[in-house]
């Protein structure tokens, strides 16, 4: 097997490094190497792994759909259905920097049109399934849960420092968040939202007064606590 993964960004380096470390031999192209290369690579590849922006990958698909023939073709956007393309989606983020190597196979793959199994026979990752018209829940689960918190804690940061307490100050109070969380999330809610304490929920609300994070702390409250609305009335 001949892997060419096309793209530059920081999941095709993670993944060119991935699949090499497993011993597998792999090839890359972008665009800065032309488009000769290209279609010599292609024709020795055997799978081709299109890790290149979501908007671009629809238009790559059509350009060099020629290319593609008779090649094991996925791409590993979270959110895009392209009919005749496969994806693998990592469920997983990726930093500038790359990972241990005994990190990658615990990576779990969400795949949609596409079987794990054949596009990486040697690799173990755990992989699932999904059908085209879940993928847009399922990646918006992924926006959610994989960035909205680093909002919330940036915002706790930023605040902290304000205060003029160090954000190391905080670094256990998080961790042992997630701990619990991960341990139970059912019973993983502290403080006023955990205990319905209105009283409290209303004291902090008046101190973001005019605070951008006013509204989404309200937001949370009413998804939290079902009659939310009925006692903030009471309260106020």
């Amino acid at each position: 097997m001949q892997y060419l993964v096309v793209g530059s960004g920081r999941v095709a380096l993670h993944f060119e490094f991935y699949l090499s470390h497993v011993g597998l031999n792999v090839r890359t192209w972008n665009r800065s190497k032309g488009e000769e290369n290209l279609r010599e690579l292609a024709a020795s590849a055997s799978h081709i792994l299109l890790l290149i922006k979501d908007g671009a990958i629809k238009d790559f698909y059509e350009t060099f759909r020629s290319l593609f023939v008779g090649k094991t073709l996925v791409h590993f956007s979270g959110s895009l259905s392209i009919p005749s393309v496969g994806c693998t989606h990592p469920l997983m983020t990726f930093g500038d920097q790359l990972y241990d190597p005994e990190f990658y196979p615990r990576i779990s793959f969400v795949c949609t049109g596409a079987d794990f199994s054949q596009v990486f026979p040697d690799l173990a990752n755990p992989h699932y399934s999904l059908e085209p018209e879940q993928k847009a829940f399922y990646h918006s689960l992924c926006v959610l849960g994989g960035n909205f918190p680093m909002i919330l804690w940036k915002k706790f940061f930023d605040g902290l420092e304000d205060l003029h307490i160090p954000t190391e100050a905080a670094h256990v109070y998080l961790q042992r968040i997630l701990h619990n969380f991960l341990a139970d999330r059912s019973g993983s809610l502290t403080g006023p939202l955990a205990r319905k304490d209105f009283g409290t929920i209303v004291t902090n609300l008046k101190a973001l007064q005019g605070d951008p994070f006013e509204k989404i702390y309200r937001d949370f409250a009413e998804v939290s606590l079902p009659d939310f609305k009925k006692e903030w009335h009471e309260h106020t």
